[in-house]
């Protein structure tokens, strides 16, 4: 019953990061895959400070912006669920809803944070 299971279970880190639709996005072309990867992991962490400064109430067009350019970059690599935070994130921003910020911001940084992961150990 085990080996059923396990046959059937889903692969979490595929989940995380689409690599064939973002080398589809990319024409194929996996250096071109790579070097954005690398930026990617270089600039993460900005990108998530910068998103923790902002204050809610009064810098939801800073919080648009910034969402939304996480969002492109998260398409680019195929981190679709992170893409998909980073989209509820610039939504709730957009519509003025900043009640709705500060969770969303953590589970954006939660995305973020497991797709570097995924992308040190090898994508």
């Amino acid at each position: 019953m085990r080996a059923k299971t396990t046959a059937h279970s889903i692969d979490t880190a595929v989940c995380k990061l689409n690599k064939q639709a973002a080398l589809d996005r990319l024409g194929g072309d996996e250096e071109l895959f790579n070097t954005v990867c690398g930026i990617y992991l270089k600039e993460s962490p900005d990108k998530i400070k910068n998103l923790e400064c902002l204050d809610p109430k009064n810098d939801l067009g800073k919080l648009t912006s910034s969402a939304h350019s996480i969002k492109g970059n998260c398409a680019t690599i195929g981190a679709e669920l992170c893409q998909n935070a980073a989209y509820n994130l610039e939504m709730a921003a957009r519509r003025g809803q900043w009640q709705e910020v500060p969770e969303l911001i953590k589970r954006l940084k939660a995305e973020m944070l497991e797709i570097e992961q995924v992308l040190k150990n090898g994508g």
